[in-house]
């Protein structure tokens, strides 16, 4: 398996937050105290079975439709983790994600995986078996290498980490192919994976 150096990008990437790109696929919880948190509810009524809670500043949390993301309702339909139910929309705010200016594509082998970073979202594919996305919350550039870069990212619940290093010599173990980056990700459940990453 090949050898992980992990982090990112200095040329292609730019700091910065985008509303219009994610509209309300992504939200993040707001107007409440740093002592409470968000109920989520099992329908939108107030006076349905609690499910579950959001805290105060969870940022990232994945809103499940969009047939349903309109301005008479009070309600949105959200997911963070493995709790799915409802809030209601006083208490979050379309999500500031992290954003970059060209989408990449990043892969690995044994085990194959994909992987694709565009529009503050992370995108994470076990070929075809199970497909993940994610919101990236935060996109930080070493201290002391112009070159490389942090991504945290997650659902609401847990938070994962893609670091990526600028090489142009990363190669997928399975041809003579040499890719731009090389790439480290640490998915929110605690798996760890190495591979390679071009833009797109």
């Amino acid at each position: 398996m090949k050898k992980a150096t992990f982090i990112f990008l200095v040329a292609v990437i730019s700091l910065g937050c985008s509303n219009e790109s994610v509209g309300y696929k992504w939200v993040d919880v707001t107007n409440v105290d740093s002592d409470d948190t968000l109920s989520v509810r099992s329908q939108p009524d107030v006076a349905s079975e609690k499910l579950g809670e959001l805290r105060y500043n969870q940022a990232g949390v994945k809103v499940r439709d969009d047939a349903l993301k309109d301005s008479k309702s009070n309600w949105l339909p959200v997911q963070s983790g493995d709790l799915v139910g409802w809030v209601n929309k006083h208490y979050v705010r379309p999500a500031k994600l992290a954003s970059f200016s060209e989408p990449l594509k990043c892969l690995g082998t044994e085990p194959f995986w994909s992987l694709e970073a565009k529009d503050g979202e992370i995108v994470f594919s076990d070929m075809g078996e199970t497909e993940l996305d994610y919101a990236t919350l935060n996109i930080s550039q070493s201290q002391n290498h112009t070159n490389a870069w942090l991504f945290r990212f997650g659902d609401g619940a847990s938070q994962g980490r893609m670091m990526l290093k600028q090489t142009e010599q990363c190669n997928d173990d399975m041809s003579d192919r040499l890719y731009d980056y090389e790439v480290g990700i640490e998915l929110p459940e605690g798996r760890f994976l190495t591979g390679c990453c071009n833009p797109q």
